[in-house]
C-alpha cells in the first residue's frame, strides 16, 4: 500500500496532507468464504 500512497502523493500533494492529518487507512481483516463475499457485495 505504501507504494500506491507514494505514487498518489507525487501526483497530487493533497493525498500527503490527508495521510499526515488522518493517518493510513486500515485494511479490515475478514474471514475467507462465501459469507464474506456476500457481505462485501452488499456493503
Amino acid at each position: 500500500m505504501q507504494k500506491a500512497i507514494d505514487f498518489l502523493s507525487t501526483k497530487n500533494p493533497i493525498f500527503q496532507e490527508i495521510i499526515e492529518k488522518y493517518g493510513l487507512p486500515t485494511i479490515p481483516k475478514r474471514p475467507q468464504g462465501f459469507e464474506t463475499l456476500v457481505l462485501l457485495i452488499l456493503e
